[in-house]
C-alpha cells in the first residue's frame, strides 16, 4: 500500500504533510482535503503499478490508512529534521534510498509484478559499498539444522565466492547462512584484502533486533571486514515470522546466482528459491543423500528442473562471472567523502539538515508510514557539502580540512610569496638540502656537543660501509657518501620497521587457562594438531576433538565460532593452509 501510494505522489515529503494533515484529530476542512489528496496518490501509483482499483482494495487502503496515523502519533516527533537522528539512532546506522550511490538497483527488478513491491529504504550497518561491490553476487541459503555436508559446501563456496571477488548474500540465521558467512570471512586470510569479496547479512527485523545472539561475534566481524548488515524495517522492529518470508525476496533480488545447500520439504529456502525462480535468476542445488530428510528438498528442486545440480563445492568458476577486484569506490555526500574503510568523514546527524536543505524529495519507508520521508535527509542523495562549512573528522590533527586549496605553488613557495620577492633567484634543490641542513645545525642548542643515540647508531651503520671513516661534514655528517666513481648519493639507513627484542617481550602474554573452557579446549585440540603432524585446519579440528570424544566441540559451526573469537583475542593467527597458536600464547 505504502509503495503504490509513493508511487503515485510527487514526492515522500508531499506524502509526509498530507498524512499528518489527514489525521482524523484535525479539523475537517483541513483533513477532508487531504484525505482527497491522498486517495489519489494511491490510485495514481496503483495504475502506475498496472493494476485496476477496486472498493476491496480501497477498503484495504483505508485500513491501512488508519494504521499509519496510529504510528505517526507514536513517532517522538512531526519534524522531519528530528526524525533523521530517530530513524538513524543518532547518526549509528546508515539510511539510503533508490538514489543514493550505494543503492543496488537489482531490487527494481522486484517490482515486474503487481503484487510485489522492493523496499522503499534500507537501514544499513558496516559499509554500504559493499551492495554495489560485486556486479552479480551469489546468494547461498540453506536449512538451520543443516548438517556438516551442507556446512561444508556453503563454508567452501562462499570462501571460494570471495577469494575471487565476489560479493556473498545470506540470512543472519545459523546454520547455512552462518556457515557461508565465515566462509566469505575466512577468505581473508592469507589474501590480499583489496582482492576479496565481502558479504552481506540480511535481516527480517530492525538492526536493533539481530539475532540470534550466538552469531554476535559473526556480525561484528562482518562490520570490521568492510561487510554491511541490512534491513527493510526500522531499527526497532521485531523480526515477526511473516518478515522472514519478505526478507527472503530481497536476498533472491540481489543475488544473480542463488545456492541452496541443503533444504528440507519445507524450508524456508526453497522459498528463496522460488523467488530467485520468478526473478530469472541462476539457481543451483546440492544434491544429498536420498535417504536422509534434510536433503529432500534440494533433491525435488533438482528433480522438478526448477534449479541446476551443483556438480562441485571447490570451484565458482562455473557459476559465477569472472574474477574481479572488489568496486569499493570513493564517494561524496551529506555524510562526508566515505573512506575505503566505509567510515564517513561526517556523522548522519550532523548533515540531515544540509540534506534536507538541498533535496525536497525525501525517502520513505512502508513499516513506519513516514518515518522514512527522513531518510532522505540522512542519505547522501545531495550535493557535497563544501570542506570550508565544516572541517571533515578524516583530515589528520592539525591539517586543514581543505588540503588541496592550501598546496603551495610551484618551486615550493605560495604564489602570493613569490610576487612579493620577485628578485628572489633560483635555488636548486641540491642548495636547498644543504642550506636547510646548515640552518638546523646553527638552530639546534646541541651542536658542537655529544651525538644522541639515534646519531650514534647511524654512524656505526655508516662507518660499516664506509671502512674508511670519511665523512662530508663533521663527527656525523649528512651521512650521504659521495661514490667518486658513478657521482650518485647512497644513503644508508638502519632498518627502523623491525620491531626491537624490547617491543617483542612488552607485548602481553597470553595464558590459555585464562580462557573459557570451550576456547581452552580448542587451544588442546589444535596443539594436539601439531602434535600429530597434522595441517591444523577447520576440518581436522573437528576429527580430533570426535576422536577426543569431546562435547564441547560438536559440529564444524562450532570450531568456526571459537576460531574467529580466539583470532580476536589474538590467541590464534589463519594462513592459507591452516591455524598456528600466536607467538604470544605461553
Amino acid at each position: 500500500m505504502m509503495y503504490a501510494t509513493l508511487k503515485g505522489a510527487p514526492s515522500a515529503e508531499s506524502l509526509w504533510h498530507a498524512l499528518a494533515q489527514s489525521h482524523p484529530s484535525n479539523p475537517d476542512n483541513v483533513s477532508g482535503p487531504a484525505l482527497g489528496r491522498i486517495d489519489r496518490m494511491f490510485v495514481n501509483g496503483i495504475t502506475r503499478w498496472g493494476r485496476s482499483v477496486s472498493a476491496d482494495m480501497m477498503a484495504s487502503f483505508r485500513t491501512s490508512l488508519a494504521s499509519w496515523h496510529n504510528r505517526m502519533r507514536d513517532l517522538p516527533s512531526q519534524d522531519i529534521m528530528q526524525l533523521a537522528n530517530w530513524f538513524t539512532v543518532d547518526g549509528t546506522m546508515w539510511l539510503i534510498g533508490p538514489d543514493h550511490p550505494c543503492w543496488p538497483h537489482q531490487l527494481a527488478d522486484l517490482a515486474i509484478r503487481s503484487d510485489w513491491a522492493p523496499p522503499l529504504c534500507l537501514w544499513i550497518r558496516g559499509d554500504p559499498r559493499a551492495l554495489i561491490s560485486c556486479p552479480s553476487p551469489i546468494g547461498i541459503v540453506g536449512s538451520r539444522d543443516v548438517n556438516e555436508y551442507g556446512r561444508y559446501v556453503a563454508h567452501t563456496m562462499a570462501e571460494q565466492a570471495a577469494a575471487a571477488g565476489h560479493l556473498v548474500v545470506s540470512g543472519g540465521a545459523m546454520g547455512t547462512d552462518a556457515a557461508a558467512h565465515w566462509g566469505a570471512l575466512n577468505a581473508l586470510h592469507g589474501r590480499n584484502p583489496a582482492n576479496v569479496g565481502k558479504t552481506v547479512a540480511v535481516f527480517a527485523g530492525g538492526l536493533n533486533h539481530m539475532g540470534p545472539m550466538r552469531n554476535r561475534t559473526l556480525f561484528e566481524r562482518i562490520e570490521a571486514q568492510g561487510g554491511a548488515l541490512i534491513s527493510e524495517h526500522c531499527p526497532n522492529t521485531i523480526p515477526e515470522a511473516r518478515r522472514f518470508l519478505l526478507r527472503n525476496r530481497i536476498i533472491a533480488a540481489l543475488s544473480s546466482t542463488l545456492v541452496v545447500a541443503q533444504a528440507r520439504l519445507r524450508s524456508g529456502a526453497l522459498n528463496t528459491a522460488g523467488w530467485a525462480c520468478e526473478l530469472m535468476r541462476e539457481v543451483y542445488a546440492v544434491p544429498g543423500d536420498i535417504n536422509q530428510p534434510g536433503n529432500a528438498g534440494c533433491n525435488k528442486m533438482i528433480s522438478d528442473h526448477r534449479a541446476i545440480l551443483l556438480c562441485a563445492a571447490t570451484s565458482t568458476e562455473d557459476i559465477c562471472h569472472e574474477r574481479h577486484r572488489p568496486i569499493m569506490t570513493t564517494y561524496a555526500g551529506p555524510q562526508g567523502t566515505l573512506s575505503k574503510a566505509g567510515s564517513a568523514s561526517q556523522p548522519i546527524h550532523e548533515t540531515a539538515q544540509s540534506a534536507a536543505s538541498n533535496n525536497p524529495s525525501l525517502p520513505a519507508e512502508e513499516e513506519t508510514a513516514t518515518g522514512t520521508a527522513a531518510a532522505g535527509a540522512a542519505s547522501p542523495t545531495s550535493p557535497a557539502q563544501t570542506s570550508d562549512q565544516r572541517p571533515s573528522r578524516s583530515a589528520p590533527p592539525g591539517r586543514p580540512s581543505n588540503a588541496r586549496a592550501m598546496k603551495p605553488a610551484s618551486g615550493g613557495m605560495p604564489s602570493s610569496a613569490r610576487q612579493r620577492m620577485p628578485d628572489m633567484p633560483d635555488i636548486t634543490p641540491h642548495e636547498s638540502r644543504t642550506a636547510s641542513a646548515a640552518s638546523e645545525a646553527r638552530r639546534s642548542p646541541t651542536a658542537g656537543t655529544q651525538p644522541t643515540l639515534m646519531q650514534t647508531t647511524l654512524m656505526q651503520t655508516t662507518s660499516q660501509s664506509n671502512p674508511i671513516g670519511r665523512y662530508d661534514d663533521g663527527p656525523v655528517g649528512d651521512l650521504c657518501h659521495q661514490d667518486a666513481h658513478a657521482g650518485t648519493s647512497t644513503r644508508r639507513m638502519p632498518d627502523l620497521r623491525a620491531p626491537s627484542e624490547s617491543q617483542e617481550d612488552a607485548e602481553p602474554r597470553i595464558d590459555p587457562n585464562t580462557l573459557p573452557e570451550p576456547q581452552r579446549e580448542m587451544v588442546g585440540l589444535i596443539r594436539e594438531c601439531r602434535r600429530r603432524h597434522l595441517i591444523v585446519t577447520p576440518d581436522a579440528l573437528l576429527r580430533v576433538a570426535r576422536e577426543l570424544h569431546n562435547d564441547e566441540i560438536p559440529n564444524i559451526g562450532t570450531v568456526l565460532e571459537l576460531l574467529g573469537a580466539l583470532e580476536l583475542k589474538g590467541v590464534v593467527t589463519r594462513q592459507a593452509d591452516g591455524v598456528m597458536l600466536s607467538d604470544r600464547v605461553r
